[in-house]
Order: C-alpha cells, then structure tokens, then sequence
C-alpha cells in the first residue's frame, strides 16, 4: 500500500514539475481517404519527468544500482496510420520518450503487445506503463520508442 501512495505521490509530482514538454510541430493527415500506412496522424506532449522523480521512480522500485538515471525525460504520443487485420486503414499509437541530455547515446525500441485497454498502451504513460521504461532507457539517454497496435 505504501508504495501505491509513493508512486501517486511522484506520479504527480512529475506532472507538476516535468509536465511541461515542447509542442512538436510535423505534418498529419486526419483523413482516411487520403492516408496511407506509415503517415502521421498526431503528436501530443505526454508529460515529463525531471531526473530527481525519475531517480525515486527507480530507486522505489530498488533499480538504482542496476539503473542509473542521469536524465530527466520529454514524452511525446505518436498516433499513425497502419494497416489493421482486415488490410483498412486504422490509426495505432506509441511513446516517444526523449532523454533532457545535449546527445542520444542511441536508440531503444521497447516493443510492447497488443493492449487490449488503451490505458494499458505506452502511450498513455503512467508509472506502471511506460513511464518506468522511459526512465529506464531515455533517463540514461536512449531515445525510447514504444509502438503498440491500439489506438
């Protein structure tokens, strides 16, 4: 139960003190009669975490030894056209999670299955899912992608 409160309590500390993430400005099609598989839909900011939230997140979880997290993070929510099982269109999402650092030490990309609840999708970040891989990855300076099929 403690932890529970713990992860809430950082949960919203790091909306509070991280949240604010640049808007990403790219072209997007909204339109299924002029879409094909691979084009963007949207870019939205997630939030954010600072590395000190980042570091509790880790350090709650007994990783900081194992993981290290020098960085504060920037995540971002991917939404583009794919094909779905029947060969239409149909709009799939991801995270984006960049590290707050001057240069990528690489990319990761973290594949995750087909979420039957779109709370349960990368995308919709929250300390459980998502948010502790991007600490993970992007807060020691990985670009961190995490595509998943739902919408």
């Amino acid at each position: 139960m403690r932890v529970r409160i713990a992860v809430g309590v950082l949960s919203v500390l790091g909306l509070l003190l991280g949240a604010c993430t640049k808007r990403i400005d790219a072209p997007q099609e909204h339109d299924v009669a002029r879409a094909s598989a691979g084009a963007l839909y949207s870019i939205e900011p997630a939030g954010g975490y600072p590395q000190l939230v980042l570091r509790a997140l880790i350090g709650w979880q007994g990783l900081s030894d194992v993981f290290p997290t020098p960085y504060g993070v920037s995540l971002y929510r991917v939404r583009y056209w794919t094909t779905g099982a029947d060969a239409s269109l149909t709009v799939a999402s991801g995270l984006v999670a960049f590290p707050r650092a001057d240069r990528l030490r690489g990319v990761v990309s973290f594949q995750h299955g087909t979420a039957s609840e779109r709370k349960l999708a990368p995308s919709t970040p929250d300390p459980n899912n998502g948010v502790l891989a991007a600490a993970v990855f992007a807060g020691h300076g990985y670009l961190l992608v995490a595509p998943t099929i739902s919408a």
